[in-house]
């Protein structure tokens, strides 16, 4: 996508949230120090900080009517303008810090520009920095994003050291989202210990991210085998429920020389599963 169509999905994914977000339905969410809630949607949500100014509150809530103009450049910038006041105003709130880092990350998509994209990269460093504050961690894909965009490892090597000390004392699936999002920070620039982060996340076992993102490392990186080892040490019904995993199978193959057919088979089967569905009715593994 060009910057400017991601602008625009950025906005109006940005506009769809402020629409939905209310302060009972915040205080009602779960927070990721116990473990990741909802993966499929990106990152869970924590609970509103128990200092949460009320004036953050109530503008947060007022967008819903007032329904600022950020689709334009001169609009986005106003309404960055009215959250560095209110953050500045209020530097521990943790939903002023997130919803300013939406709207730079918005001009920084929009603008292509490394400033703006340094300036988003601060306030999502911010947002994550008062989360630790009260011992939950958050908007660690945002963050190891942002700093892979700016190339800053060394802070994200500092960020997320605290991310895991925090998350260590806790439950254990709480670690899973910080290894899984440095691992892919440390991954892009070309570090390592990325393998190590990723292992550790495969190894908790919470959802088939960190296997898919595992074993797509270990292929990018020409260890065929290290990851048909693992595809094959799946159940049988655990691989053909996953398409990513058949697609890779395939690859691991491929590869390392070997015979494809058993991949192409599945894939044939899954496809098969599939025109089932459309045809409004769910075709499962065999057996089942």
């Amino acid at each position: 996508l060009s910057n400017a169509s991601r602008a625009v999905v950025a906005a109006l994914a940005l506009f769809g949230a402020a629409l939905l977000w209310t302060p009972s339905s915040a205080s009602a969410q779960t927070s990721l120090a116990t473990g990741p809630v909802d993966i499929n949607q990106g990152r869970s949500r924590a609970d509103l900080d128990p200092n949460e100014p009320e004036a953050v509150v109530q503008e947060i809530d007022r967008l819903i009517t007032r329904q600022p103009d950020i689709m334009s450049s001169p609009g986005l910038n106003r309404e960055i303008d009215r959250w560095q006041a209110l953050s500045a105003a209020y530097p521990t709130s943790r939903a002023a810090a997130e919803h300013l880092a939406r709207l730079a990350e918005l001009r920084a998509d929009h603008t292509g520009d490394l400033a703006a994209r340094r300036a988003s990269a601060e306030y999502w460093l911010q947002a994550g920095e008062i989360a630790l504050a009260h011992g939950a961690v958050r908007y660690t894909d945002k963050i190891s994003q942002a700093l892979v965009a700016i190339r800053d490892v060394a802070r994200l090597d500092e960020f997320f050291t605290r991310c895991l000390e925090v998350t260590g004392r806790g439950d254990p699936s709480g670690l899973y989202l910080p290894l899984l999002d440095y691992a892919a920070g440390l991954a892009a620039f070309g570090r390592p210990e990325a393998r190590t982060y990723f292992r550790r996340a495969y190894d908790l076992h919470v959802n088939e991210e960190g296997l898919n993102k595992y074993v797509i490392y270990l292929l990018d990186h020409r260890d065929p085998a290290a990851a048909l080892e693992i595809i094959e040490s799946l159940s049988d019904n655990e691989r053909r429920m996953n398409v990513v995993i058949l697609s890779l199978w395939r690859r691991a193959l491929e590869q390392l020389g070997h015979d494809t057919g058993p991949a192409d088979a599945a894939l044939a089967e899954m496809k098969r599963r599939f025109r089932g569905a459309q045809g409004g009715v769910f075709i499962g593994p065999p057996g089942r």
